[in-house]
């Protein structure tokens, strides 16, 4: 049954019928009164709560309004189009506390049911969030618990939209009709990091995690074949700082971890951002100005770090010398020390440890011009360990060293 079919069916009793009449004349103690008389069997049903419910609005009742609605969700008929005419209800009225809880109750029975003819649940989920956003003033603490209402909701509306776009793409013959357009993709990964954007600020870390990794979804469900080059770049740069939130907020969050189950998790987190985040800059940097070049830059030189420790307590020996050299090319010193520090604690295997060490040695010395005093540790060590079993890179860097005095000797001698 749809919602514009609901009110003309509900009138079919005589009880009903006083009901709206006495509601259409704003007697709404005569509304009551008629519906004191009905049998209970009667007052118990969808239609009949639907209408005390909207007594209950419009004499300001909102006691008895949440208590209708509770009924219709818990009642034996649950009937859906009976909340879509309690949400329509409540909008007209204007009163958010009773919209927000229509619409809750709206969501959870569309999860498990089929939205009546003409409902569009993304309209829905934006309705939601404004209302909510409403309340957030910028610069305001805001309790946790609505900033967990909030993401509910976006998630509720990812899931939505991934559902509906697995179905349309299912049904072969294109019977099938998303709900979910381009537009609606867009306000939710605009909103999601606005969101992201202002959780930085103003809320406790995990939720600038939250609504980043949400923007990533809703920009993963755009149909880039309909996009223009310059949407999807704008879309991969959305993308790009998004990645750059999830890869530093999950290292943060994993250095705090007390259960290493969870450390090990936002450590994954982070790296999946991490490579998202470089295939993105590879995709982007021929097209980027030279600015724009450089800031990519800075912010993948800072996610390089927190890769090298990712993969480190992920125990990712393998990938360790390529971030090395990654790192290596920006040219600048304090990077390739936060690595080197690094390595020293990790209890990686000795042959990609010597590898790490002699490597970072080596580019610290070329950026350094062959200056040995700030990694003279590295050197000490790394001669120790290659003494315990390579004595090929002990020679080498014996000999290394050797070149080293030798020359400054020389630079000595004729300053």
């Amino acid at each position: 049954m749809t919602v514009a079919n609901h009110e003309a069916w509900l009138l079919l009793l005589p009880g009903r019928r006083l009901m709206h009449c006495a509601i259409e004349a704003h007697g709404y103690g005569a509304a009551r009164d008629a519906y004191e008389s009905m049998p209970s069997s009667c007052q118990e049903t969808g239609s009949t709560q639907f209408l005390l419910f909207k007594i209950a609005l419009r004499s300001l009742d909102l006691d008895t309004a949440k208590r209708c609605l509770d009924n219709v969700c818990n009642g034996p008929s649950k009937d859906i189009a009976i909340l879509y005419a309690c949400a329509l209800e409540a909008q007209s009225m204007g009163n958010k506390d009773i919209i927000l809880k229509v619409l809750s109750q709206l969501l959870e029975q569309a999860d498990t049911t089929t939205p009546p003819e003409g409902a569009n649940l993304p309209a829905i989920y934006r309705t939601m969030i404004r209302l909510i956003l409403s309340d957030i003033q910028e610069n305001k603490a805001v309790e946790s618990g609505i900033l967990d209402t909030l993401y509910s909701i976006f998630r509720k509306a990812l899931n939505n939209a991934i559902k509906s776009k697995t179905t349309c793409e299912a049904a072969a013959d294109g019977t099938s009709k998303s709900m979910w357009s381009t537009d609606e993709y867009d306000w939710f990964s605009r909103n999601s990091y606005n969101l992201a954007l202002r959780a930085l600020q103003h809320w406790p870390p995990q939720y600038a995690l939250h609504f980043s990794q949400l923007c990533v979804q809703f920009i993963k469900l755009y149909p880039s074949e309909s996009c223009s080059e310059e949407e999807l770049e704008n879309l991969n740069l959305r993308r790009s700082f998004c990645d750059y939130i999830c890869a530093s907020t999950c290292i943060a969050l994993a250095r705090g971890r007390e259960k290493m189950e969870d450390q090990l998790r936002d450590y994954g987190d982070a790296r999946k951002s991490i490579i998202s985040f470089r295939e993105i800059r590879e995709k982007l940097h021929p097209r980027l100005t030279e600015q724009s070049q450089k800031d990519f830059g800075e912010r993948y030189l800072g996610l390089l770090s927190h890769e090298f420790e990712a993969c480190v307590h992920l125990e990712v020996w393998d990938a360790l010398p390529g971030i090395v050299e990654e790192v290596a090319e920006f040219g600048q010193l304090q990077p390739l020390r936060r690595i080197g520090d690094m390595i020293l604690c990790a209890d990686a295997p000795t042959a990609t440890f010597l590898l790490v060490l002699e490597n970072l040695i080596n580019h610290c010395l070329r950026i350094e011009k062959h200056k040995i005093d700030k990694i003279a540790r590295w050197v000490r060590v790394l001669l120790q360990k290659s003494l315990q079993g390579d004595l090929d890179r002990a020679e080498r860097l014996v000999y290394q060293i050797l070149d080293i005095c030798q020359r400054r000797a020389v630079k000595r001698k004729f300053c």
